[in-house]
């Protein structure tokens, strides 16, 4: 598997499941993560497969980070992120821009939000660059998710919304789901109950989450917080008793340890006090390591109504002083401001009533300096790729003009030696002969035959070699018109030069209107790749094949020859050669090869592409 394969597949999903280890087990582990299968897909990358491919340990690590991040699996998800952060294939741009995307999510469940929009930043922006529409979407949805954890709802709603439309038309259903969730949870944190409410019912109606497991939990207790906001008690009762029961029967105890929480928050605001006791006594025999840490600052608060409730006020203030405790030092600053908003209604001193009045003023005045300091981050991260890109842009053109010199510089040079080493040779042979026909010692007419025999074999000879020469310079007037035709002249030149060689030219369409420079360009990448297959393929056949269409120019090259490796040869000069050309032209170059399977070149070239310079 390529580089390039393994990376799309690693980004947008794999096709069929390889038979070859260790990409069965890697491409298998990516289907289960597909499907949210999150369990099967770490145990199954926990199999003894031994992974000696550097691409294969890239992939395994970055399967690994996403499973484990979303098992809420810290540990061993750091684990992985270490081993991905050190590999030397993040250098290349794409592998930095996948790997940025998990990375980022990552970082996000640390609450380490720079870290998150630093990677998820560059990698939205080199996948614009390249035009991965549907990749620009899912960091876009990343990013709102972290303006959500911020607390600034109205940003992740505006990013959510605009992400949808490529979510639905190019996304999987499981990528659309979590979208529409997180969509309706941020209209839910912004006050906007009845839109949240519309969205997640009809997510359980429409049967979206009928059967996905932890998906179906969310939604269905999402539904019951928001019935609760609205008024619909009785409502949201029976779902937080479909969630409970769900959970429950799936073997999700710590989603059960929430939801019970929830439970025991709802049955204290309306005044059920047996029944949050219960709950909570329940709940304080629970392992406090399967829940979360917002989870456990929840319960934290929780307890500490209760306390309220009873009028145990130092026990009460003492619990919400451990919870914003934890969620100042996990930076949850809306937790924060939830807990604070409702001690307010405590029964307090007046002067503890008063620092938490001015507590609440600063926490907003710092939510505002940081969501002003997170879009400043943002456009910063997004001005300094856009310096790196056009460095790289003027880089690129270097090493095209490079490429395309050394070309020339090659081709001068096969001329120079074929003029000095053999046409030079032959015209000096020549000069000899006919001097030595016109000498006076050559008396017999069967010396005479042999010499003018000598000389027809040697201008034979010198005419070939200039036909050779001929060809090589070819290309320079080449016009759409004329493609066909020299074309055909470099097939028939190959032939001669390797007879056991069968090549076919096909071409199809008419390249009347096609522009003279993207003719040159056409010919010299067909006249590259033969001069390839000539000299290292030792093939029995090679194809060209060219398609002219009105909006694109399809040239392939296939041969059946001994193939390379191209993450080995990609830095050939022949290649380089195509590769600098065609872009020229806005194009793309695929290739497609192994040792032992011959090679195939399809180059694609817009028909309103921008270069013009070419030799």
């Amino acid at each position: 598997m390529d580089t390039e394969s393994l990376l799309r597949g690693l980004h947008h999903g794999f096709g069929a499941i390889p038979t070859d280890e260790p990409w069965r087990t890697i491409v298998t582990a990516s289907h289960y993560l597909r499907d949210r299968d999150v369990n099967s897909a770490v145990n199954a990358l926990c199999l003894p497969v031994p992974i000696i491919d550097e691409r294969a340990l890239f992939a395994s690590a970055l399967l690994n980070l996403r499973g484990y991040n979303l098992l809420g699996d810290t540990a061993s998800a750091t684990v992985h992120a270490d081993i991905l952060l050190s590999h030397s294939l993040l250098r290349q741009p794409l592998a930095a821009a996948v790997a940025g995307v998990t990375l980022g999510a990552y970082y996000r469940t640390l609450y380490r939000y720079e870290n998150a929009l630093s990677y998820l930043v560059q990698s939205e922006q080199y996948f614009q660059e390249i035009g991965w529409t549907l990749s620009v979407a899912r960091c876009s949805v990343e990013i709102a998710s972290i303006l959500l954890n911020q607390g600034d709802y109205q940003g992740a709603i505006e990013r959510y919304t605009s992400a949808a439309p490529i979510i639905r038309d190019q996304g999987s259903d499981v990528t659309l789901r979590a979208l529409m969730f997180n969509l309706a949870v941020a209209h839910h944190h912004a006050g906007d109950y009845q839109i949240a409410y519309d969205e997640f019912r009809l997510m359980i109606d429409s049967g979206s989450f009928g059967e996905r497991g932890v998906d179906r939990i969310n939604v269905l207790l999402a539904l019951a917080i928001t019935c609760e906001e609205l008024g619909r008690h009785s409502e949201s009762a029976d779902l937080y008793d479909a969630s409970l029961l769900y959970a429950t029967e799936q073997g999700f105890h710590g989603h059960r340890l929430r939801i019970r929480q929830i439970m025991a928050a709802s049955a204290l605001r309306t005044g059920d006090f047996g029944r949050a006791s219960a709950i909570l006594d329940e709940r304080a025999t629970a392992d406090v390591e399967q829940m979360s840490l917002r989870n456990y600052i929840e319960l934290l608060h929780t307890r500490a109504r209760y306390h309220v409730c009873l009028e145990q006020h130092d026990i009460a203030l003492e619990l919400h002083d451990q919870a914003m405790e934890r969620a100042r030092a996990a930076t949850l600053w809306d937790v924060c401001l939830a807990m604070l908003n409702e001690v307010l209604d405590w029964p307090l001193t007046t002067q503890r009533k008063l620092d938490v009045l001015e507590e609440i003023r600063q926490l907003q005045r710092d939510r505002m300096q940081r969501l002003a300091k997170g879009y400043a981050f943002i456009a910063e991260l997004r001005h300094n790729y856009e310096i790196d890109r056009l460095r790289r842009e003027r880089e690129r053109k270097q090493e095209i003009a490079l490429a395309i010199s050394q070309a020339q510089d090659r081709l001068l040079h096969e001329v120079g030696r074929e003029l000095h080493d053999s046409v030079g040779q032959d015209m000096i042979v020549l000069t000899l002969l006919s001097k030595r026909l016109s000498h006076a010692d050559v008396r017999s007419s069967d010396d005479q035959q042999s010499i003018v025999s000598t000389i027809d074999h040697v201008a034979s000879r010198a005419s070939n070699t200039t036909r050779r020469i001929a060809h090589l310079l070819a290309g320079g007037d080449i016009s759409g018109a004329g493609l066909r035709h020299a074309l055909m002249n470099l097939r028939d030149e190959a032939c001669r030069a390797m007879p056991s060689l069968n090549i076919e030219v096909i071409v199809s369409g008419s390249a009347e209107r096609m522009r003279p420079s993207v003719a040159r360009t056409l010919f010299r990448i067909a006249q590259t790749s033969l001069q390839n297959t000539l000299r290292h393929a030792e093939a029995t056949s090679c194809t060209i094949n060219l398609i002219i269409h009105p909006e694109q120019y399809f040239l392939s090259i296939e041969d059946n020859g001994v193939g390379f490796d191209k993450d080995q040869t990609g830095n050939g000069m022949g290649l380089q050669e195509i590769y600098a050309r065609t872009e020229l032209h806005s194009g793309t170059v695929s290739i497609e090869s192994a040792p032992g399977k011959g090679a195939y070149i399809e180059v694609t070239i817009p028909s309103g592409g921008c270069g013009s310079t070419d030799v």
